[in-house]
C-alpha cells in the first residue's frame, strides 16, 4: 500500500490508484464532471484539480496516480480560483434556463456554481443558438447545455460496445452529436442520458413531466428477460415515471438494455386491468372482488365434482415471483386435485430440462454470470443474444475487448456478435446436431478428449462413442454447410481451452431434435472435461424474467418445487404432510398435451395466471376453438389479453412495479423485488388472489404476506432452504442455498446432489436437412427483436419502443430481393404450407442469401403460424424456428 496525505488525512491507496479515487475512498471531496468510476480516466473537464507539494502546476487528480509520501490539497484558494473561472467558461454558452431545465435541482453544473458561488461572469461571448436535436422519440441532444465531459461518448465506446456517439467539430465548436445523424448503431439503451451530469442529453420520455427531486426511488430487478438486472424504479404520484441503472451492485452492474429502461409503459397503461371481470351473453361486466372469486369458486366445484380434478389444468407465469407460482402450483394440486401444471417456458426450454437433467443433473445454469466473463473460450450457438440478453452480450464484449476470451459463434446468420468472434461457424438452419457431432467426433478422433476426466467422473462413454459413427467430418461437412477446416478448429479451440462457457437459447431448443441438441452440447462439455471446471459453465438463456423460478417452484406437471418428482411416494408425502393433504401422484400433461385434451373434452375447466397462450403458441385457431369449448375458463393477468376476451371471468392482476417477492434468474440467483407504487386500480398480487379463492373453497391459505410463503418454500425445497428476505436484502443468493449460513453456490458440478458422475447420452442417427423445394426456396428463421419480447404484450405498451420499432418486417438479402424485384420497404407476401402473410421487407446485407428472418412479437404476423406440425419426440414441444417458404411482391 502506498502512503499519502490528502488535507492533512492520512491515507492508504493501492498502486496506480488515481488521487481523485483515493479521497473518495476517504470521504473527502473533489469536484468533477468527466470521472465516471466505471470508465477510463479522462481528464476533460479540469475542475478535479489539486496542489501536489513539489508541482509547481496543479494536477488533474482523475489521471494522476498517487505516489508514496505525496501531499494533497484539495481546496486552496488557487485552486478555488481555478475551478470558478473554469465553471465561468463553461457557462459561457450555457443557457441559463435552471427553471425549467429537466436536470433541475439534480445538475452537477448547478451544485458547482452555487458550491463556487459562481454570480457573475467575467468572461463575456455570444452563445449559440442551436436547438436540441431529437433522435426518434427517445433521446434530444442540447449542445449549449452540454459540458464536453464525454461521459457520453465514453460510456458507449467502453461499456456498450458501440461508438454511437460522439464529438464532432473542434474548438467553440465541438458538439456531441450521433455523426452524420446516423442512427443505425444506436441501441437507444440511454446509458448515454444515465451519465450525463446536466442536460445535454436527456430521455424525452420526461420531458416537462417530471425533475429528478420529484422523484421516488425504488431498487428492484427488471420484468423483461432472465437476466435478472437491477434497475431503479422513479415513480411520482404513483406512476413510473422512468427506469434508471444507478445501482452497480446487480448482476448488470448499472447496465440496462433499451426495454429494461423504456419498456415500461405498460405500468401505468390505460389498458390496465383494474377491476374483475364476469362474461355474461357475450360481454363482460365488471364486478366485486366477491362476486368474481364466489363465480370462479362455484363453477370450480362443479367441474371438480362432476368430471374430477384431472378435468381442470393449470398454466403459471414466467413473469410472476416466486411466491406466486409456489401457490399457484399449490393450489392446482392440493385443492383441485392435478398435476396438469404447466408454463410458458415449456415451449423454449423443455429440451433443456429434459437432457441436462439426465446428462448433468441441472436444471439451469450452472456458473455465474460473473464467471462467464473470464471464460477463456466462449462459445454461443442458436442464441443472437445482443437482441435478447444485451448485457450478457456486453459481458462477452467485455472479456473479448480484455484479450482474456476468445469466441465461436455458430448460427446461420451474421447476428451482431458474430464479427467479434475468433471463429464464425455458419451453418445451415437446423444443423445443430449435425455440427455438435461432428465437432465431437473429431475431439475423439484426433484424442483431444479429456480421458482422465471421462474415465473417473462419467458413465455411459461406450455407447456414446458407438454412436459416433455417422458423424464423421466430410459427411457434417456436407449436411451443415461448414467446412472440414472449421470443424477441425472449432474442435481444437473447444478441447484445448483452459475454460469453456457455452451459451444457447431457443434458437437452439425449438427444434424437432432439440432435446439431442442439448444433450449433444452436454457431451461436449464432458469429453473435454470442462463439466467440472469451476472456471467453465452451460447458460441456457430464456426470454422472461422468472422462467427459471416458475420452474423451480413446481410450475411443471411432473415435479413438485425443488424439482421433487410428483411420482416418488418420499418427496411426495413430505408435501402431503406440510399441506395436510393427500396429492395426486401421477404426472399430468403439459401445456401443449392440455390443448390437445381440451379438444377432446377430457380438460373442462383452465385456470391460467399471467399468460397469453394464443399469442405464444402455434395453431392459434386450434387453441381459440379449444379454449371457446371449455366450461370454464379464468384468467388472471394485467391486460385483456386475446386469451382472456375468451374468459369467463378476468381476475385483474398486479405488475411487478406494484408487489414484493422474489424472481430468480438464469445462474440461479434469487432476488427480491420491491413495490414501487400502489396496486392500479383494483387488481391484486396473483398470491392474493389465489388464497382468497382457495378459501372458498374451503382450503384456507392463511398468509399475510410473501414472506410467510418463502418460509414455507424454505422448509419444503432443499435447495431454497436459507434464503430468507432478511438475506436478500444485502444482494440475492445463487441456489443451492440449504441453510441461513450458507452462502450459496456459484458452480455446480455434473449431479451435484448425489453422485457428481456425468451421465453421456448416445447420439441419435446424424440427421438429414429437410430437402430443398423448388416451390419454397427459401429458409424462414424467426427469433425474437431488440425492440420487444414476450410477444409484444409489455413492450408494445411502451411509446417509446413502438415508435423506434413499430411493427414487423421480413429481412431478406438484397441478392434475393434484386431477383425478385422487390426493394427495401416493398410489401411481400411470405407463404409456408401452413401459412401466409402480408409483410413489410427489410433489406440487410449481412443477412445470408436464400435465408428470410422474421420477429416473432408482432401479432398482426403470427409468425409461429408458419411452422409445421413436427414435434421434438422426447419434450414434445413443436417445432418453431426454421421452416420453407416462399416470397412474392405484393403489387
Amino acid at each position: 500500500m502506498i502512503n499519502l496525505t490528502i488535507d492533512n488525512q492520512k491515507v492508504k491507496a493501492r498502486e496506480g490508484v488515481k488521487i481523485l479515487e483515493a479521497a473518495i475512498e476517504y470521504g473527502i471531496e473533489i469536484p468533477h464532471l468527466c470521472y465516471h468510476p466505471e470508465l477510463e480516466p479522462f481528464g476533460g473537464c479540469r475542475l478535479c484539480l489539486v496542489e501536489v507539494e513539489g508541482e509547481d502546476h496543479l494536477v488533474s487528480s482523475c489521471v494522476a496516480p498517487v505516489a508514496e509520501g505525496m501531499e494533497v490539497h484539495t481546496s486552496s484558494p488557487r485552486i478555488q480560483r481555478a475551478r470558478k473561472t473554469i465553471i465561468q467558461l463553461l457557462l459561457l454558452n450555457h443557457p441559463m434556463d435552471c427553471l425549467v431545465c429537466e436536470r433541475g435541482g439534480n445538475c452537477k453544473l448547478q451544485k458547482l456554481a452555487f458550491d463556487l458561488n459562481v454570480q457573475d461572469n467575467k468572461y463575456k461571448m455570444k452563445k449559440r443558438v442551436s436547438k436540441g436535436i431529437q433522435y426518434r422519440s427517445v433521446l434530444e441532444i442540447d449542445p449549449r447545455k452540454c459540458v464536453h465531459c464525454g461521459l457520453c461518448v465514453r460510456v458507449c465506446k467502453e461499456k456498450r460496445h458501440f461508438g454511437a456517439i460522439d464529438f464532432y467539430n473542434r474548438g467553440f465548436k465541438t458538439e456531441i452529436g450521433i455523426p452524420f445523424s446516423d442512427e443505425t448503431n444506436c441501441e437507444f439503451c440511454g446509458q448515454c442520458v444515465e451519465v450525463c451530469p446536466v442536460a445535454g442529453i436527456i430521455g424525452l420520455e420526461t420531458k416537462y413531466i417530471a425533475r429528478p427531486f420529484e422523484l421516488e426511488e425504488t431498487h428492484t430487478i427488471c420484468s423483461y428477460c432472465d437476466t435478472g438486472c437491477t434497475v431503479t424504479l422513479k415513480t411520482k404520484h404513483e406512476q413510473v415515471i422512468l427506469v434508471g441503472s444507478e445501482d452497480t451492485s446487480g448482476v448488470n452492474e448499472g447496465q440496462i438494455c433499451v426495454k429494461g429502461r423504456f419498456g415500461h409503459g405498460f405500468i401505468n397503461s390505460s389498458d390496465r386491468l383494474t377491476t374483475p371481470l364476469i362474461k355474461e351473453d357475450g360481454r363482460f361486466h365488471p364486478v366485486s372482488w366477491d362476486e368474481a372469486l364466489n363465480y370462479t369458486a362455484d363453477k370450480l366445484k362443479k367441474v371438480i365434482k362432476t368430471y374430477g380434478g384431472q378435468a381442470v389444468g393449470g398454466l403459471g407465469s414466467v413473469k410472476c415471483p416466486n411466491e406466486d407460482n409456489y401457490l399457484f402450483q399449490k393450489f392446482m394440486r392440493a385443492v383441485v386435485g392435478t398435476n396438469n401444471i404447466d408454463n410458458y417456458t415449456r415451449l423454449e426450454h423443455s429440451p433443456t430440462i429434459s437432457a441436462l437433467s439426465k446428462s448433468l443433473g441441472l436444471y439451469s445454469a450452472n456458473n455465474s454470470l460473473a464467471r462467464l466473463g473470464s471464460s477463456e473460450l466462449i462459445f454461443i450457438i442458436g442464441s443472437n443474444l445482443s437482441h435478447s440478453h444485451p448485457i450478457v452480450a456486453l459481458k462477452i464484449k467485455a472479456a473479448l475487448k480484455s484479450g482474456h476470451s476468445k469466441l465461436i459463434v455458430a448460427d446461420p446468420r451474421r447476428i451482431q456478435i458474430a464479427p467479434l468472434a475468433d471463429l464464425w461457424l455458419q451453418l445451415k438452419p437446423g444443423a445443430d446436431l449435425a455440427l455438435l457431432g461432428g465437432i465431437i467426433h473429431i475431439i475423439l478422433r484426433n484424442s483431444l478428449a479429456d480421458e482422465r476426466f471421462i474415465k473417473e467422473n462419467t458413465r455411459g462413454f461406450e455407447a456414446f462413442h458407438n454412436s459416433l459413427g455417422e458423424y464423421h467430418s466430410d459427411r457434417v461437412a456436407k449436411i451443415t454447410g461448414v467446412s472440414q477446416e472449421e470443424l477441425t478448429r472449432a474442435a481444437e479451440m473447444i478441447a484445448k481451452a483452459n475454460s469453456l462457457s457455452v451459451i444457447y437459447s431457443s434458437g437452439f431448443t425449438q427444434h424437432v431434435l432439440g432435446t439431442h441438441n442439448v444433450s449433444a452440447l452436454a457431451d461436449l462439455l464432458v469429453i473435454t472435461g470442462h463439466a467440472g471446471r469451476e472456471a467453465s459453465g452451460i447458460y441456457p438463456l430464456r426470454d422472461d424474467s422468472n422462467s427459471q423460478g416458475a420452474c423451480d417452484m413446481g410450475v411443471l406437471p411432473d415435479y413438485l418445487p425443488g424439482y421433487q418428482r410428483v411420482d416418488d411416494t418420499q418427496m411426495r408425502e413430505k408435501f402431503e404432510k406440510d399441506w395436510d393433504v393427500k396429492l395426486p401422484s401421477v404426472s399430468g400433461l403439459t401445456s401443449c398435451e392440455m390443448f390437445d385434451v381440451i379438444r377432446e373434452g377430457k380438460i373442462k375447466a383452465l385456470y391460467i395466471m399471467g399468460d397469453n397462450p394464443i399469442r405464444h403458441y402455434p395453431h392459434i385457431k386450434d387453441i381459440q376453438k379449444a379454449l371457446s369449448s371449455l366450461e370454464l375458463l379464468v384468467v388472471q393477468d394485467l391486460f385483456l389479453s386475446k386469451t382472456a376476451e375468451l374468459a369467463d371471468v378476468v381476475l385483474p392482476a398486479t405488475s411487478f412495479a406494484e408487489r414484493e417477492g422474489t424472481m430468480t434468474n438464469m445462474e440461479r440467483r434469487v432476488q427480491k423485488i420491491v413495490k414501487a407504487i400502489d396496486y392500479v386500480g383494483e387488481s391484486l398480487p396473483d398470491w392474493q388472489i389465489i388464497s382468497r379463492l382457495s378459501t372458498m373453497l374451503g382450503y384456507p391459505m392463511d398468509y399475510s404476506s410473501v414472506v410467510d410463503i418463502m418460509e414455507e418454500i424454505n422448509r419444503l425445497v432443499p435447495m431454497y432452504g436459507g434464503i430468507s428476505y432478511q438475506r436478500l436484502e444485502e444482494g440475492g443468493i445463487q441456489w443451492p442455498c440449504p441453510n441461513e449460513e450458507h452462502p450459496g453456490t456459484e458452480f455446480l458440478t455434473p449431479h451435484w446432489d448425489t453422485d457428481k458422475m456425468a451421465v453421456f447420452t448416445p447420439l441419435p442417427p446424424i440427421p438429414v436437412l429437410e430437402k430443398e423445394d423448388p416451390q419454397y426456396p427459401f429458409k424462414l428463421i424467426i427469433g425474437g427483436t431488440l425492440f420487444h419480447s414476450g410477444g409484444g404484450t409489455l413492450s408494445m405498451r411502451s411509446k417509446i419502443l413502438k415508435d423506434i420499432c413499430p411493427d414487423g418486417s421480413v429481412n431478406l438479402n438484397p441478392q434475393d430481393a434484386a431477383k425478385l424485384g422487390i426493394i427495401d420497404d416493398d410489401m411481400v407476401r411470405i407463404s409456408s404450407r401452413n401459412y401466409s402473410v402480408d409483410a413489410r421487407v427489410r433489406l440487410i446485407p449481412t443477412n445470408p442469401e436464400g435465408l428470410a428472418f422474421m420477429p416473432v412479437e408482432f401479432e398482426e404476423l403470427h409468425a409461429q403460424e408458419f411452422m409445421s406440425d413436427l414435434v421434438d419426440p422426447i419434450s414434445h414441444i413443436p417445432a418453431m424456428k426454421v421452416c420453407s417458404v416462399s416470397l412474392a411482391k405484393v403489387e
